[in-house]
């Protein structure tokens, strides 16, 4: 099964044809075709902060460009990238050697946790843990102890369906995404026009929503993981520091 491919106009018009916004063979003005945009991006902005509805976890490499604690991560920051991700999954510091490539864990931790490091100036060739803060428009992602030598850290970011800026935009979306995006526009552009709330309608909101949420349940469902209660030591055992990340 491939992905699904459709326009955005063309999407919000069989929307509209099914609000009975319009008839057959109408078109939406501009104004219309604008205000349902609006609603649609109102939607995915939505649903990029909900992990199930996220279809990938990317993986991007960035290097220490100095050797300063935080460093920036967004549209324009010390790590550039087009879009601030609402959530980093997992990091790791690349070690690499003329005969191998290492991804080394690098433990992210709280605020919580930041503010009880009580010296926060120490350097080392490899850092021990990661703060990212989650300021908008740029994440801080601070680093300790303060990687003193050229590497690169790895962060798995999650990469939600981009907003749209025009009604001509193709949207190529994975499976059961282009169905659940037009059942929940059909939703908004209803309390748009003024419809009274199809019960049928939520009920086909919330079910291809779940086709999507067990499928990427599935897929996350793949990594193991080792609840840290069974562990004698909480976190990861970094064998270049001797120490362990919490």
């Amino acid at each position: 099964m491939g992905t699904s491919i459709v326009t955005v106009r063309d999407l919000i018009r069989m929307t509209a044809l099914q609000v009975g916004a319009i008839a057959q063979n109408e078109i939406l003005s501009a104004d219309e075709e604008n205000d349902a945009l609006q609603l649609l991006n109102d939607i995915i902005d939505d649903w990029n902060t909900q992990s199930l509805l996220i279809y990938t976890v990317q993986r991007n490499v960035f290097s220490f460009p100095t050797t300063k604690q935080t460093y920036t991560l967004g549209p324009g920051g010390d790590f550039n990238i087009a879009v601030r991700p609402e959530r980093i999954e997992v990091a790791a510091v690349s070690l690499n050697t003329s005969t191998n490539s290492t991804e080394l864990p690098l433990p992210l931790v709280s605020y919580d946790q930041w503010s009880q490091i009580i010296v926060k100036g120490v350097s080392s060739p490899i850092p021990s843990v990661m703060w990212p803060d989650y300021q908008f428009p740029l994440i801080n992602c601070s680093f300790w102890p303060i990687p003193s030598t050229t590497q690169s850290v790895i962060l798995y970011m999650w990469e939600g369906i981009a907003q749209n800026t025009s009604v001509n935009t193709t949207l190529a979306l994975p499976p059961g995404y282009k169905r659940a995006l037009r059942y929940s526009l059909e939703l908004e552009m209803g309390r748009l026009y003024g419809k009274p709330e199809d019960q049928n309608l939520l009920i086909l909101v919330g079910s291809s929503m779940g086709n999507i949420k067990r499928i990427n349940t599935r897929m996350r469902g793949q990594l193991m993981k080792c609840d840290s209660a069974v562990l004698p030591h909480k976190g990861v055992y970094n064998y270049y520091t001797g120490q362990i990340g919490r």
